[in-house]
């Protein structure tokens, strides 16, 4: 008798576990209890007018995102969060891939119509950088992205999301808008690949074959990492 108590204790605790690890790993389905994919979280954001929401890159089997979720500081926060799970879809590791997220977990700050406010790394001094920005209005980058200036980070940054959104979307032409701007602000391998698939897209093979050039030129140890896919994409571009 007892040994077939443990036996279903046993089982029951897995099935909990298995159900729970699955939940974290399709966690970007999640806005608010209310299921839907990347493209419909990139147009509840992008349609936020009024408010601070927060978004939490994880991945699955990352004990320190775990550690953030369940923190009570995060918690308290009263805003609304999201949080996207890197490894979940294609479109999901093309949002971190905007973001240049390059450790796990990274919180970014988001005002209205995409405006990136802050991001922060980790745990380490969470509560005192989410004071920073929000309350006190300091503008806070844990993220450096090579040969850009720090005060440049997040407009670029914010002009590369707003160029996804609608990239998302097939909407090339506001796609080379913000990628353009973004440009103006710094070149990344992120803006510059937005405009060698906008090229792509018009069979215009003499630019996407210029921004396919130039992306590649921005290809750095931590490059390497972030956008291994999209690299093998620019290599392997054939007409």
């Amino acid at each position: 008798m007892r040994k077939t108590l443990y036996f279903f204790w046993s089982l029951f605790l897995l099935i909990f576990f298995i159900l729970i690890g699955i939940r974290f790993y399709n966690s970007y389905k999640e806005i608010d209890g209310i299921n839907c994919n990347t493209v419909q979280l990139m147009d509840s954001l992008s349609k936020n007018t009024t408010d601070i929401i927060l978004l939490t890159i994880v991945h699955e089997g990352c004990s320190t995102c775990e550690s953030l979720l369940n923190r009570n500081d995060y918690k308290q926060l009263h805003f609304r969060k999201f949080y996207i799970n890197k490894f979940a879809d294609k479109d999901s590791k093309l949002i971190t891939q905007a973001l240049f997220t390059k450790g796990f977990p990274t919180t970014y700050i988001l005002g209205p119509n995409l405006e990136i406010l802050g991001n922060i790394e980790g745990l380490r001094y969470f509560s005192h950088k989410m004071e920073d920005c929000l309350r006190n209005e300091k503008r806070i980058s844990d993220i450096k992205i090579p040969h850009i200036k720090e005060d440049s980070v997040l407009q670029l940054m914010t002009l590369s999301f707003k160029a996804l959104s609608h990239f998302l979307l097939n909407d090339i032409e506001q796609v080379k808008q913000y990628a353009l701007q973004s440009l103006d602000r710094g070149s990344y391998f992120f803006n510059n690949y937005l405009m060698f698939e906008c090229y792509r897209s018009e069979n215009n093979i003499d630019s996407a074959f210029l921004y396919r050039t130039k992306a590649l030129e921005h290809i750095h140890k931590v490059d390497e990492y972030i956008y291994d896919n999209l690299i093998d994409t620019l290599k392997t571009f054939v007409p």
